[in-house]
């Protein structure tokens, strides 16, 4: 890890790692706290949070989504996004992160009414509180 951060690349194989051991509990664990530090920490980001990931998770989904939530995160701190992050294309049809086979029709509704704005326009349903570590 870089310092207190966890760079894409290293995010990208922690998450493909759990996926490919059948715990996608355990990849959407990794995900928050990437993006908690980010949000978080008073020091200027490492080189290596701009810095696309090397390889893929092994699922377009994943991939996209730690795309998105790397951008969303730097918008919230004000910092230049990289075009790696917001060039991935948007997931048809939406993904619902936690729950999406179980999902009603009126729980993705509520969830989709809460997801921001980044996130929903690559087709992903989360709320901002699923992105933060308590």
């Amino acid at each position: 890890m870089t310092g207190a951060f966890i760079a894409p690349t290293e995010l990208t194989a922690l998450i493909g790692e759990a996926l490919r051991d059948g715990d996608e509990e355990m990849a959407t664990r990794y995900l928050p706290e990437a993006i908690n530090r980010i949000l978080t920490d008073p020091d200027e980001l490492p080189d290596s949070l701009y810095e696309a990931p090397a390889k893929s998770t092994g699922e377009q989904r994943w991939d996209t989504l730690i795309a998105t939530a790397f951008a969303w995160a730097f918008r919230q701190r004000g910092l230049e996004v990289p075009a790696w992050m917001t060039d991935v294309p948007p997931l048809h049809p939406a993904w619902l992160l936690d729950g999406d086979l179980a999902a009603s029709d009126a729980w993705r509704a509520y969830i989709r009414e809460q997801t921001p704005s980044d996130f929903l326009d690559k087709g992903i349903l989360l709320r901002e509180r699923d992105l933060r570590t308590a």
